[in-house]
Protein backbone atom coordinates (compact mmCIF):
# COMPACT_ATOMS: atom_id res chain seq x y z
CA UNK A 1 0.00 0.00 0.00
CA UNK A 2 1.54 3.54 -1.11
CA UNK A 3 0.84 6.07 2.02
CA UNK A 4 1.19 9.48 1.24
CA UNK A 5 4.53 11.28 1.99
CA UNK A 6 3.67 12.01 5.98
CA UNK A 7 2.89 8.70 6.40
CA UNK A 8 -0.82 8.58 7.80
CA UNK A 9 -3.33 7.91 5.46
CA UNK A 10 -6.68 10.07 5.68
CA UNK A 11 -10.30 8.61 5.84
CA UNK A 12 -11.17 9.45 2.05
CA UNK A 13 -8.28 7.94 0.74
CA UNK A 14 -8.91 4.38 2.77
CA UNK A 15 -12.53 4.50 1.41
CA UNK A 16 -11.05 5.54 -1.93
CA UNK A 17 -9.27 2.64 -2.55
CA UNK A 18 -11.46 0.19 -0.67
CA UNK A 19 -13.82 1.28 -3.42
CA UNK A 20 -11.60 0.59 -5.95
CA UNK A 21 -10.71 -2.70 -4.63
CA UNK A 22 -13.99 -3.59 -4.28
CA UNK A 23 -15.35 -2.66 -7.59
CA UNK A 24 -12.58 -4.70 -9.53
CA UNK A 25 -12.86 -7.84 -7.40
CA UNK A 26 -16.50 -7.63 -8.58
CA UNK A 27 -15.56 -6.60 -12.04
CA UNK A 28 -13.41 -10.19 -12.43
CA UNK A 29 -15.47 -12.11 -10.66
CA UNK A 30 -18.39 -11.06 -12.80
CA UNK A 31 -16.48 -11.63 -15.86
CA UNK A 32 -14.89 -14.38 -15.05
CA UNK A 33 -18.89 -16.00 -14.16
CA UNK A 34 -19.86 -14.93 -18.12
CA UNK A 35 -16.82 -16.56 -19.69
CA UNK A 36 -17.29 -20.20 -17.30
CA UNK A 37 -21.10 -19.82 -18.15
CA UNK A 38 -20.88 -18.49 -21.94
CA UNK A 39 -17.36 -19.20 -23.45
CA UNK A 40 -14.95 -17.07 -24.30
CA UNK A 41 -16.52 -14.99 -27.31
CA UNK A 42 -18.53 -13.47 -24.99
CA UNK A 43 -15.70 -10.79 -24.10
CA UNK A 44 -15.72 -9.38 -27.84
CA UNK A 45 -18.98 -8.00 -26.52
CA UNK A 46 -17.93 -6.19 -24.02
CA UNK A 47 -15.24 -4.46 -26.01
CA UNK A 48 -17.45 -1.01 -26.34
CA UNK A 49 -18.21 -1.12 -22.69
CA UNK A 50 -15.01 -0.86 -21.93
CA UNK A 51 -13.95 1.23 -24.88
CA UNK A 52 -16.75 4.32 -23.14
CA UNK A 53 -15.72 3.77 -19.51
CA UNK A 54 -11.46 4.22 -20.83
CA UNK A 55 -11.64 6.74 -23.41
CA UNK A 56 -13.01 9.34 -21.34
CA UNK A 57 -10.57 8.65 -18.73
CA UNK A 58 -7.67 9.16 -21.46
CA UNK A 59 -9.38 12.41 -22.75
CA UNK A 60 -9.29 13.92 -19.75
CA UNK A 61 -5.88 12.79 -18.85
CA UNK A 62 -4.68 13.73 -22.27
CA UNK A 63 -5.84 17.04 -22.01
CA UNK A 64 -7.19 18.91 -18.69
CA UNK A 65 -8.42 21.54 -19.90
CA UNK A 66 -11.10 19.96 -22.42
CA UNK A 67 -13.00 18.70 -19.26
CA UNK A 68 -12.42 22.23 -17.16
CA UNK A 69 -13.67 24.38 -20.21
CA UNK A 70 -16.98 21.96 -21.02
CA UNK A 71 -17.59 20.25 -17.90
CA UNK A 72 -21.84 20.16 -18.77
CA UNK A 73 -21.11 18.96 -22.33
CA UNK A 74 -18.72 16.51 -21.63
CA UNK A 75 -21.11 15.13 -18.50
CA UNK A 76 -23.82 15.17 -21.23
CA UNK A 77 -22.04 13.57 -23.85
CA UNK A 78 -20.82 10.36 -21.78
CA UNK A 79 -24.20 10.58 -19.78
CA UNK A 80 -25.86 10.31 -23.53
CA UNK A 81 -23.47 7.35 -24.78
CA UNK A 82 -24.02 5.45 -21.43
CA UNK A 83 -28.13 5.47 -21.87
CA UNK A 84 -28.00 4.36 -25.50
CA UNK A 85 -25.36 1.34 -25.02
CA UNK A 86 -27.50 0.34 -22.16
CA UNK A 87 -30.42 1.27 -23.77
CA UNK A 88 -29.70 -1.08 -26.44
CA UNK A 89 -28.79 -3.75 -24.31
CA UNK A 90 -31.80 -4.14 -22.72
CA UNK A 91 -33.95 -3.71 -25.46
CA UNK A 92 -31.68 -6.52 -26.93
CA UNK A 93 -31.81 -8.74 -24.35
CA UNK A 94 -35.80 -8.49 -23.43
CA UNK A 95 -36.18 -9.53 -27.16
CA UNK A 96 -33.96 -12.15 -27.39
CA UNK A 97 -31.70 -10.36 -29.85
CA UNK A 98 -27.57 -11.00 -29.48
CA UNK A 99 -26.21 -7.08 -28.59
CA UNK A 100 -24.04 -5.77 -31.26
Amino acid sequence: LLLPPFGSIQNYELITIATLLGAIQEILVKITSVVRTYGIYTLKNLAPMVALMIAPVLVIHLDKHVFVRNQKTCFLLLAALFIDMVTSLMMDHMMKMDYK
